[in-house]
Formats: C-alpha cells, structure tokens, sequence
C-alpha cells in the first residue's frame, strides 16, 4: 500500500499548552492526511499515540511542586515534524 500525497498536511490546535501545577491531562487536535505519531521527552508528561489521518491525542502529567517546568511533545509525519512545548506552572 503506498501512501503518495502531493501535499503532506500536520496541523495541531491548540499549538501550544498551558496547565495548571495540578496533575491532570490536555488535549490535542491533529489535521492529518498523512500517519503520524507523538511523543514525550519528559518523564513527567506522557503523550505516545499513532494514527492515520485527523485525530487526537492526551498528554497527561503529574502535579508539579516546585518551579515553571516545561516539557517538549513531537508529532512526526512522513516529512513533517511539529514541536509542541507543554507549561505547567509551578507550586504557588
């Protein structure tokens, strides 16, 4: 099965996210046309899902209690490759 498309689409809404000290998980939109997957480089935040064409996915991470902290989330497709960068406050 060959997957050509003259045009490659990988959009993500929201583009970036912002969450609270509180444990908890976000969502993210994709607009595809192509297979995509999802990372974490964060031990703190989990995100891992792969799909063909519109989707979603779930980062989920853990309360924070210290500082700022900000984890990096890449979704590649074929020849596409997005960075989503995840804040979550710190402890107030």
């Amino acid at each position: 099965m060959s997957l050509n498309h003259p045009f490659e689409i990988l959009k993500v809404y929201p583009n970036i996210g912002n969450v609270s000290s509180d444990e908890g998980c976000i969502k993210f939109d994709i607009i595809s046309n192509v297979i995509w997957h999802v990372t974490s480089d964060s031990i703190w935040c989990k995100a891992a899902d792969s799909q063909l064409g519109n989707g979603s996915f779930i980062a989920k991470f853990t309360e924070n209690k210290g500082k700022e902290r900000k984890a990096l989330l890449f979704i590649k497709g074929l020849n596409l490759n997005i960075h989503l960068t995840l804040i979550q406050e710190g402890k107030k």
